[in-house]
């Protein structure tokens, strides 16, 4: 079962009674929005055709084990709602089910199932929720692209999209990831991230949101 529960910076949670369900879930919307295969990203596929890609890429299936939380836009449902993924998945119904009365305008959807995946993932719905916290995040990156390219090299090969690096190389600097951090080669790149979080960062949703993940 999903359950759904509203958080900071216009975003909403999911999470479920499982990783597995949960993972079930997001993933074709989740590779829609950023998979690291152009096949995937921003195209129409099936299930079958996305396990038997991570398959031969990875030597067998375990995608339900290997991604514990998601983020996406709220346009990604659109070509789902509108039919283009038939036949949907029981858990790609739930889903979508869950903002059947959603609001008109944009918003962010982050899947955790506990709070340390729920921190991560908020720190991407900040990324998009702020623009301007996102300009001054990569200002500070296009500015230290010697010091930080092995720590960009490290996502990519994590299975990252191409396109999303500063967004998932700022969440982890947040994270404070040990095997990141001794990957970048500038301390002040650390600490700039971390000033710029605390200086547009809601800390309300500590009491009170998203207390199901």
């Amino acid at each position: 079962m999903l359950y759904l529960n509203r958080t900071p910076y216009n975003s909403f949670c999911i999470s479920a009674d499982s990783n597995r369900e949960l993972a079930r879930s997001f993933l074709r919307f989740q590779e829609y929005y950023e998979s690291p295969n152009d096949q995937f990203r921003g195209q129409v596929f099936t299930i079958g055709q996305y396990r038997y890609w991570y398959e031969k890429k990875y030597g067998y299936f375990s995608y339900e084990t290997d991604w514990t939380g998601f983020n996406i836009h709220s346009y990604v449902l659109d070509p789902f709602k509108q039919g283009l993924f038939d036949p949907l998945t029981i858990e790609e119904k739930n889903l979508l089910g869950l903002f059947t009365n959603a609001p008109q305008d944009k918003f962010y959807i982050i899947g955790a199932n506990d709070t340390q995946t729920l921190n991560h993932e908020l720190n991407h719905a900040l990324y998009a929720h702020r623009q301007d916290y996102a300009n001054d995040i990569n200002k500070i990156f296009d500015a230290n692209l010697e010091h930080i390219k092995y720590a960009l090299e490290y996502l990519l090969n994590k299975g990252y999209c191409r396109y999303l690096l500063y967004d998932e190389l700022q969440s982890y600097i947040l994270d404070a990831d040990d095997d990141i951090l001794s990957l970048i080669h500038n301390t002040d790149v650390v600490s700039e991230v971390s000033r710029l979080y605390y200086e547009f960062s809601e800390k309300h949703y500590e009491n009170g949101y998203g207390n199901r993940c």
